[in-house]
């Protein structure tokens, strides 16, 4: 399966879940974020070949030799990625859902604020009927004043996630350059690592990757995983904060309406 086909799978998995929403806008929204992120993605694995590739070369060794291990390298680079990305798409959807259930019970409110003031403008109403119906004129009006919080508030936060996801994914993925830096510090430590890998180049070649799989992919397995801990816990807080809201705005509805 391509990469455009595994895309494709991702973002329709994630449509079917959004059912009874509004199907189009989460297409197009999702198919926006997760793009934007396959893109980040593509540009991170190439820099990390360039990267490991370019040692290869400084090793004086050839590439092929080393097949395997980069081949390890980037399953375990991209076993990463696809963690952060899964974890991120799980928060846009789920704060996604919640924006949209408010939505719809905003439809309905809607509704409901229509159908009392038709009811009202008729006339034929006792004074009792005209004050319970003007009561729960301004208990709807305020009911769909009160999602267009939570609305907003999940909008918020579906641009934050977006946000974070690119800043995060720069800053856990990142490839460091510095060993081919020091490297280029002087003619001297030049000529020591041309001499020094003409010797032992497929030994210091060896000890890069196992390196960099002791060294940068541990870090990065213990970094992405916190940071997908501390989403999840944000992810729980927004969703315990939007059902309390729910029911404060349901009690604040029927105690308007029993006045």
């Amino acid at each position: 399966m391509s990469d455009r086909d595994i895309l494709y799978d991702r973002l329709n998995k994630n449509i079917r879940s959004l059912h009874g929403l509004n199907k189009d806008m989460a297409m197009v929204e999702l198919a926006i974020h997760q793009k934007s992120m396959e893109a980040l993605k593509e540009n991170k694995i190439e820099e990390l070949n360039n990267y490991l590739n370019n040692h290869i070369k400084m090793f004086k060794q050839n590439k092929d030799k080393f097949d395997k291990e980069i081949s390890a390298i980037n399953d375990k680079y991209q076993l990463e990625i696809d963690k952060f990305l899964t974890a991120y798409e799980d928060f846009y959807v789920q704060v996604f859902k919640l924006m949209s259930d408010a939505g719809n019970e905003q439809n309905y409110t809607i509704a409901n604020l229509l159908k009392t003031k038709n009811s009202l403008l008729d006339g034929d109403n006792s004074v009792q009927d005209e004050e319970r119906l003007n009561q729960e004129l301004l208990a709807d009006a305020e009911k769909k004043l009160n999602y267009s919080v939570i609305i907003d508030e999940c909008r918020a936060r579906l641009k934050w996630c977006s946000e974070k996801a690119q800043n995060d994914f720069e800053q856990l993925f990142k490839i460091s350059d510095l060993s081919l830096e020091e490297y280029g510090k002087s003619i001297v430590s030049k000529i020591r690592s041309i001499f020094g890998n003409i010797f032992f180049g497929k030994n210091n070649c060896k000890k890069f990757f196992y390196d960099f799989n002791a060294g940068y992919l541990k870090e990065l397995r213990l970094n992405n995983k916190k940071n997908i801990i501390n989403l999840f816990a944000v992810l729980t807080a927004v969703q315990k904060q939007i059902k309390l809201t729910n029911i404060q705005i349901s009690k604040a509805y029927n105690e308007k309406v029993k006045m």
